[in-house]
């Protein structure tokens, strides 16, 4: 399997978050979880985003008062879209959240491979998603909540993963009670969170659409100072931390894609994140 890795120096997060709603000694901190999807429409060889953006009670304001902060330095006004112009406030916005820590997970669909049917990009792409979630969770001795951007088609599913948890293709299911308490929806433009979620996820969808050639790769890596950070990996005692199966995850799993083309794809995303992640880490080093 292709690792895609994301060098960098492990981050001290706080061990003393105050539980959401002051709940201390009955649930312990609670996280949340905001999900929007990029390109959801089938494009011949694009690849279907799913994810977004772990936060932290103790982020939650941090993050709402970030967003306000770069609007009104743009000039936004109440209503106005933040998806619009401003390249320099949301590259500000993602060093922001790179700095306040919150986290990011997302999976990558390969258009071709669901054959144009939405529903198996949401069937997979959401289980994927909310197990990575929920190993976090588990990592950090928390619950949480996961919104998704609004779809409604996907209230059934939303209400089966709580019921009944999440099932995969190969019949296993895992559940989720124990650590995730609430599955809902949202809307873009009804919180600030969301529209951090929203930025993020378009952000990293240019990083994708430049690994694979389709868009400048100076403008990724920059993005790649705070995605590099932000990405969730895994903490091993030796070498370098690795994203894949964590915050970043290839549905299905590359080694799993018998096309050989398809799978082609897998590995050239792979290695363009890979690379962007380690130029930018080297530019860290010697600035």
């Amino acid at each position: 399997m292709n690792s895609v890795m994301f060098p960098g120096k492990d981050r001290t997060r706080s061990q003393s978050v105050a539980p959401l709603w002051g709940l201390q000694g009955k649930i312990g901190t609670m996280y949340l979880y905001l999900v929007d999807e990029v390109n959801p429409e089938y494009s011949e060889g694009k690849f279907f985003l799913l994810g977004g953006l772990v936060f932290t009670d103790e982020q939650i304001p941090r993050v709402d008062a970030a967003v306000k902060a770069r609007r009104e330095a743009a000039g936004y006004k109440n209503g106005d879209s933040f998806k619009e112009d401003f390249r320099d406030a949301k590259a500000g916005l993602l060093e922001d959240l790179a700095e306040i820590g919150v986290r990011f997970i997302a999976t990558v669909v390969l258009h071709d491979i669901a054959a144009n049917d939405h529903s198996k990009l949401m069937s997979w792409g959401l289980p994927n998603i909310g197990e990575a979630y929920r190993r976090l969770l588990i990592e950090d001795k928390a619950q949480g909540m996961m919104l998704m951007d609004r779809d409604t088609k996907q209230f059934d599913l939303m209400a089966d993963f709580h019921q009944h948890g999440f099932k995969y293709p190969s019949g296993g299911t895992t559940q989720v009670q124990d650590k995730i308490v609430l599955f809902g929806m949202t809307n873009n433009n009804a919180s600030h969170l969301s529209s951090a979620t929203d930025i993020a996820m378009g952000a990293f969808n240019f990083c994708v659409e430049a690994a694979l050639g389709h868009a400048k790769e100076e403008i990724a890596v920059g993005m790649f100072r705070s995605f590099r950070k932000m990405v969730w990996m895994d903490t091993p005692t030796v070498g370098n931390r690795k994203a894949i199966g964590y915050g970043y995850l290839p549905s299905p799993r590359p080694d799993r894609v018998l096309s050989t083309a398809y799978k082609a794809q897998y590995t050239a995303l792979s290695e363009g994140l890979g690379r962007f992640a380690k130029t930018a880490r080297e530019e860290a080093e010697e600035a």
